[in-house]
């Protein structure tokens, strides 16, 4: 019987199992793949305190939630015709007829209420007095506002910047929203436009009996300067001195500044607007 030594059989497996590689080559194994890390996301962006230039707006002109304050809570209510507070809180409320109200609190924040109120006015903002100095003296003038509107207001209404001056005597608007479509339609030419803060203004000039009473003591009739914007929004900062510079360039004098306010008009219906932020500032 033949028999093969041991060594000589390991040796002749290790040849024939060589052999057999390089017919047969086995691929290099290849590194498992690593998921790529998924990117960090992006911080959201912080909400615009309300006490900066500009008041938090979204996109859309509205107040962008999470960054303007919620209505403050308890607030003293005012009825009927009556005015009160100093400085940039001072408040009035008028109306020729119905009820009315205006909430106040301690911060520069109000809610204007009517029920069926003839022409009722609600306002908050500076008040000067019955002298009052010329608009260039109280320096640059803005106003910041943010609200939020309720029920209905009747055949015209008015939401925005509001005052009067003597010397002459002027009732003057800057109306940034309305209940009705804006821009709303006086009954008066439209004697050119201006665009400021984002958006497209009307200027009407009209003159007034009003709906009864005025501040300029014994007149009859008066004239009203308007500033009317195309879009309604309601969020947003207005240049007050810059509207006041376009009427001038116009030939349209104001007299002594007796009030810089932020206003609710209503002719009639039910209604409320609640001020988040209603912040009217000067440099002077």
């Amino acid at each position: 019987m033949f028999t093969r030594s041991t060594g000589a059989t390991v040796a002749l497996v290790t040849a024939l199992a060589a052999i057999a590689h390089a017919r047969n080559p086995q691929p290099n194994p290849q590194p498992t793949p690593q998921s790529a890390p998924a990117p960090a996301p992006a911080p959201a962006a912080a909400p615009v305190p309300c006490n900066q230039a500009d008041p938090p707006c979204g996109p859309d002109s509205l107040p962008q939630p999470g960054a303007v304050p919620a209505m403050p809570t308890g607030g003293t209510v005012h009825n009927g015709n009556s005015q009160g507070g100093s400085n940039n809180l001072a408040w009035q409320i008028w109306s020729n007829g119905g009820s009315g109200s205006l909430t106040t609190f301690s911060t520069a924040a109000f809610i204007a209420t009517w029920n069926n109120s003839g022409d009722y006015l609600g306002r908050l903002g500076w008040e000067f007095g019955n002298s009052g100095k010329t608009f260039a003296s109280y320096g640059d003038i803005t106003a910041d506002l943010a609200f939020k509107k309720n029920g209905t207001a009747g055949q015209y209404s008015y939401v925005g910047i509001y005052g009067w001056t003597t010397n002459p005597c002027i009732e003057w608007y800057i109306v940034d929203d309305s209940y009705s479509m804006m821009p709303f339609n006086t009954g008066n030419p439209v004697s050119g436009t201006v665009d400021l803060d984002g958006g497209t203004y009307n200027l009407v000039k009209r003159n007034t009996s009003g709906t009864g009473g005025n501040r300029c003591g014994n007149v009859s009739n008066w004239d009203q300067f308007y500033s009317i914007r195309h879009t309604g929004r309601q969020c947003g900062t207005i240049s007050v001195t810059e509207h006041f510079k376009t009427w001038d360039a116009k030939g349209w004098k104001l007299g002594n500044l007796l009030e810089v306010k932020i206003l609710v008009e209503a002719a009639s219906g039910q209604g409320s607007v609640e001020f988040a932020v209603a912040d009217v500032k000067k440099t002077m």
